[in-house]
């Protein structure tokens, strides 16, 4: 099975032309239509660098010491990708990071 999550920061759950007409959204839509749409989603930091660390860690900004943008995950700190890649999946990301120091550092799987 191929897993593609397409993470679109700071937009409102309403801000997609498959759920509100007054958006234009058609590449999203096609996406929307073909795979699966959470109508119900939240996010658990409304700050872009924290919610990522929260999405890829699988833990709260409690735990992760991650509450703003600028602060890169601990080394210590599993992310998804390297759960996924255990289990057989190759992994990649693509776009903006900003959860390590320069911003160019891969994602280690």
């Amino acid at each position: 099975m191929n897993v593609i999550v397409i993470l679109t920061d700071q937009q409102r759950s309403d801000a997609l032309g498959k759920v509100n007409p007054q958006y234009i959204t058609p590449n999203l839509d096609l996406l929307a239509n073909d795979g699966v749409l959470f109508y119900n989603a939240y996010t658990s930091n409304p700050v872009c660098t924290a919610a990522r660390a929260c999405l890829l860690t699988g833990k709260y900004s409690s735990q992760t010491g991650i509450y703003g943008n600028g602060k890169g995950i601990r080394p210590d700190d599993i992310q998804l990708p390297e759960i996924m890649a255990k289990s057989g999946y190759k992994t990649a990301y693509v776009g903006k990071y900003h959860l390590g120091g320069g911003g160019n550092e891969p994602i280690p799987a």
